[in-house]
């Protein structure tokens, strides 16, 4: 009788207990982080039940770099996001953190339109009835003067149009990339002239240089007084020939073989030696048999000469002393200048523009 009394007394608390806002199968609802239940069937169904959005969480697998939209319940492509557009509904798609990055990274260049994304299109496309951004940002706002803001990007001249704008210039100026204004070079444009062009009262003029004279009719600048030769050490020996190589003949006296060889045109005189030896000779053009006479002994292995015509001075570099050396054009002085050149091959010198002798460039 104990256990029955104690039975019915059981079933009557539980009777009397209310039971409203507790579910009937427990096993048909979901439980939220809150506490709360919901019924399972609302479930990522895109609306937020519990109150927290935890009905709503990781109800997609979205894959292929796509995003999840938790408020959507659904996926949005990789092309989406950060896109300046929000696609899911409470732009959770445009507040992540690699869309910041991406805004900051992201610079345009002042002849350039920002997208709202983050994108950059050229000016002259902001406005033209295109969508060229892909959030269609360059098409908004446009009944506004765009020459408001920054001159339109323009470095002159801005003319506000009906619809968009464009970039003008001054008048000499020439417009270039569609914002950047250049001065014109009529001389640069025309290149009619072959030394020196004089552009004035909207006509060119040729002008040349002294020691030249202007060709009629043509533009070109001649040299004037004797016409020149060159001289150029080969195999078969030290040719001199004209300009054209349409003349050329062999001076190289029979005795030197063929080495590094330079001119002083002031006195029509030849310096060159020989691979052979570890002499430099000097050889006067005016001669009637171009012997070449001794005019220092130096080292082997000299693979470049260079005449100063200013100072006369005779610059060379040799392989066997691995240095630059010089020495005065009458042979009485010479000495070493540079030294510990891994592999001197050429030396030329410059004295017009005042570069002291160990500033010779070697190769």
């Amino acid at each position: 009788m104990e256990h029955l009394g104690a039975l019915l007394l059981l079933l009557t608390w539980v009777s009397c207990f209310p039971t409203e806002g507790f579910p009937k199968h427990s096993i048909e609802q979901f439980v939220c982080n809150n506490g709360r239940r919901v019924p399972l069937n609302q479930r990522c169904d895109g609306v937020d039940h519990c109150g927290d959005g935890s009905d709503e969480i990781s109800c997609l697998n979205c894959t292929n770099g796509s995003f999840h939209c938790v408020a959507a319940a659904r996926c949005v492509s990789a092309r989406s996001i950060c896109d300046g557009k929000p696609d899911c509904s409470d732009g959770a798609d445009e507040q992540l953190d690699t869309c910041t990055l991406l805004s900051k990274a992201q610079t345009c260049a002042r002849s350039e339109f920002r997208c709202a994304n983050g994108h950059c299109v050229p000016n002259s496309w902001r406005c033209d009835h295109s969508f060229d951004c892909e959030d269609h940002s360059d098409e908004e706002n446009c009944d506004h003067n765009e020459c408001e803001l920054d001159n339109g990007g323009c470095s002159h001249i801005c003319i506000d149009l009906p619809f968009g704008f464009m970039c003008d210039c001054p008048s000499g100026m020439r417009l270039v990339q569609d914002t950047h204004c250049e001065d014109v070079d009529h001389c640069l444009d025309s290149d009619v002239c072959d030394q020196i062009c004089v552009h004035s009262n909207g006509s060119l003029a040729c002008e040349c240089q002294d020691g030249y004279e202007l060709t009629t009719g043509t533009g070109r600048c001649k040299a004037t007084g004797v016409v020149a030769h060159v001289v150029v050490s080969t195999q078969e020996g030290v040719q001199w020939m004209d300009l054209s190589g349409s003349e050329q003949r062999n001076i190289t006296y029979k005795r030197v073989s063929p080495g590094p060889v330079t001119a002083l045109n002031a006195n029509n005189t030849l310096y060159l030696t020989s691979l052979e030896n570890d002499v430099i000779y000097r050889m006067s053009l005016d001669s009637s048999d171009h012997r070449p006479a001794v005019l220092l002994k130096a080292s082997i292995g000299i693979q470049g000469l260079a005449v100063d015509w200013i100072h006369e001075l005779l610059y060379w570099v040799s392989t066997s002393t691995h240095a630059l050396h010089v020495a005065s054009l009458n042979g009485s002085k010479q000495r070493q200048l540079v030294s510990g050149l891994s592999r001197p091959t050429a030396v030329a010198v410059q004295p017009l523009l005042g570069y002291p002798p160990w500033s010779a460039v070697l190769g």
